[in-house]
């Protein structure tokens, strides 16, 4: 038995090699592509913006003070230049993220710590100050 396969083992031994080498040649020849020509999507457009200095999305946290977004009259504001924004809300008593969409124009209630959210476009604000010390004048 063990002379079959010794015979065996030298006649297949040359078709063995090839096989390693073929899966060689399916790597590429540039190595890791690097994120110039890897991202794709909002990732690239995220990524163009960040080459010549904006930021494309803004992930900074919105400070806000306990007495803020507690009746719907004083909601806490959220900018966004879009109308609709995905919020995460992380409270002080909470290890966790409550994740809700934002709607502009609505005012939003999170029961889970009872506070009031409003959507604005800043530009928009902007304008409205504007306007209303135009008339204070």
């Amino acid at each position: 038995v063990t002379l079959k396969m010794s015979l065996v083992t030298r006649v297949f031994a040359p078709l063995r090699r090839p096989a390693a080498v073929a899966a060689r040649s399916f790597s590429a020849v540039g190595g890791i592509p690097n994120d110039d020509t890897h991202v794709v999507g909002r990732e690239r457009d995220e990524f163009e913006a960040a080459k010549i200095g904006v930021t494309q999305f803004n992930r900074d946290p919105l400070e806000s003070e306990e007495t803020q977004g507690n009746s719907k009259d004083d909601p806490i504001l959220v900018p966004s230049f879009n109308d609709v924004r995905t919020v995460g809300v992380s409270h002080n008593d909470a290890s966790y993220l409550y994740w809700f969409n934002l709607k502009k124009g609505q005012v939003h209630y999170l029961p889970e710590i009872e506070k009031y959210f409003m959507l604005y476009n800043p530009e928009e604000l902007a304008q409205l100050v504007k306007e209303v010390e135009a008339k204070q004048q």
